[in-house]
């Protein structure tokens, strides 16, 4: 196999205009062709030129490498507990795509009803946004309208009374610029990050 890729490569150079010196020695994560060409990050059939059977394998083994970190990645996140406040008819889908593609939701809605669906799939339900942001430094908002995320962010039992520094808090709600504008400015003398994300229908 690796003989084949090497007579295909070093054919379709020479078409290309004449073949290149490999030069002895190598350089820091590959070899390094004339004119201080690095082979880093090249094709199969490059590696096997350069290096015959050790190339491949050293090839080989840079792609099982990052198959496996892709892997253990999204492993990583599928464990990272994300808040949800707003289970309506936008928040509903969204919520449960996190719960399919693994991600442990903690969940609230001012309506019971709307929590027992997913109480059922295995999140978990909390009484107020404060206590999801007690558990979750990772949160999602979509609301209805200004004054509901107002009273989300910032009333009594709003995230801002248990947020936790660092925490990142994703505002997707159907609400006023100017209102978004003043609740990033309040999310910010929290220490936390406050990122407006609207979305629309269709």
């Amino acid at each position: 196999l690796w003989l084949a890729a090497a007579a295909a490569a070093r054919s379709a150079r020479a078409v290309a205009g004449g073949r290149r010196r490999r030069r002895a020695g190598r350089c820091r994560g590959g070899w390094r062709l004339a004119g201080g060409h690095s082979a880093r990050g090249r094709s199969m059939a490059a590696a096997v030129v350069l290096g015959g059977p050790a190339g491949w394998w050293r090839w080989h083994r840079r792609v099982r490498a990052a198959r496996a970190a892709m892997v253990c990645s999204r492993a990583m996140a599928s464990k990272t507990p994300v808040g949800f406040i707003g289970l309506g008819n936008m928040g509903n889908p969204m919520a449960k795509n996190l719960v399919k593609h693994g991600y442990p939701v903690i969940a609230y809605d001012v309506f019971p009803e709307a929590c027992k669906e997913f109480q059922d799939l295995g999140a978990q339900v909390t009484d107020s946004p404060a206590d999801v942001a007690e558990r979750a430094d990772r949160i999602i908002t979509m609301l209805p309208s200004s004054p509901n995320a107002i009273e989300v962010y910032t009333g009594a039992n709003g995230i801002l009374k248990k947020v936790k520094k660092g925490s990142l808090l994703i505002d997707s709600s159907t609400i006023d610029p100017a209102v978004s504008k003043e609740l990033a400015k309040a999310v910010e003398k929290m220490g936390a990050v406050f990122m407006d994300a609207p979305v629309s229908g269709g």
